[in-house]
């Protein structure tokens, strides 16, 4: 299940971002995903952050957007009498999501690792190539954070 993002091009935050007086800008990199949309007075590509109180100002806002998921116990595969599927639960910014689709997390994740420690090397591999993709496309790395939790 993927969630809402959060980007200064998304309707809901645009509005909350113009409101203010701001503008944005939607900008084509090769390389990316999808196409970047920024803050122009703030040169930012997001719209809500905890800790630049600076950006608010912008339209940037704290606010999280909740959403209630009730998650169901995963059965074991045919013939597989062991535990139950973990679920992996993955955080990450703007840093990641620029430069990497769903299928990539799939990809360099998958078959859920079953120690913290196999899922925390597989995690910085991703980062890696989120960073190189990066810095292939703009010459310079972005601020790439990525929380990956094994739910039981």
């Amino acid at each position: 299940m993927e969630t809402p993002e959060h980007n200064p091009g998304c309707p809901g935050e645009a509005e909350r971002i113009r409101s203010v007086g701001s503008s944005i800008s939607i900008v084509n990199v090769p390389f990316f995903t999808k196409p970047i949309s920024r803050i122009v007075e703030a040169g930012l590509s997001v719209s809500r952050s905890f800790g630049d109180l600076a950006a608010r100002q912008y339209g940037v806002t704290a606010i999280p957007d909740l959403i209630q998921i009730e998650i169901q116990p995963q059965q074991p595969a045919s013939g597989n009498t062991g535990n139950r599927y973990p679920i992996l639960l993955v955080l990450a910014s703007d840093g990641l999501w620029d430069t990497a689709t769903y299928l990539d997390l799939l990809e360099h994740i998958h078959n859920t690792p079953q120690s913290q420690q196999k899922l925390l090397a597989k995690t910085r591999k991703l980062a890696e190539i989120a960073w190189r993709r990066r810095i292939a496309a703009e010459g310079r790395a972005d601020d790439t954070t990525i929380i990956a939790a094994l739910l039981r």
